[in-house]
């Protein structure tokens, strides 16, 4: 179960946010209230890269984002599985368009992808 938080009033989100951290990424994802898509960026937790450790970002797609949750999750797949609950979490993000919302994942226990 994730943590989750809604946004106080003086500080309004337009979109939901979900913040992921498994032992070799941190993502952050979510539905876009204003722009109506999905988005997502995964950083690496090594300081390996340069380019701030991003390793995947919608807004290097040509719309900047997706219009399903699965789209999003395929894209993501090379570098983190998003779980069922992350999911369906994220297409109730969508059907009640949502923003204002922020949840906190901790999958590092969960079995990691190879690099």
């Amino acid at each position: 179960m994730p943590e989750r938080g809604l946004a106080g009033t003086s500080n309004l989100h337009s979109m939901s946010q979900h913040y992921i951290s498994t032992k070799q990424f941190e993502a952050l994802v979510g539905w876009d209230r204003p722009l109506q898509y999905f988005f997502g960026t995964v950083w690496q937790k090594s300081k390996k890269n340069s380019d701030d450790g991003i390793v995947f970002a919608t807004l290097h797609l040509p719309e900047g984002g997706v219009g399903t949750a699965a789209e999003l999750a395929k894209l993501l797949a090379p570098h983190i599985e998003l779980p069922d609950e992350i999911r369906e979490t994220l297409l109730e993000d969508q059907m009640l368009n949502r923003g204002n919302a922020v949840y906190h994942w901790n999958l590092e226990d969960a079995q990691e992808l190879p690099s």
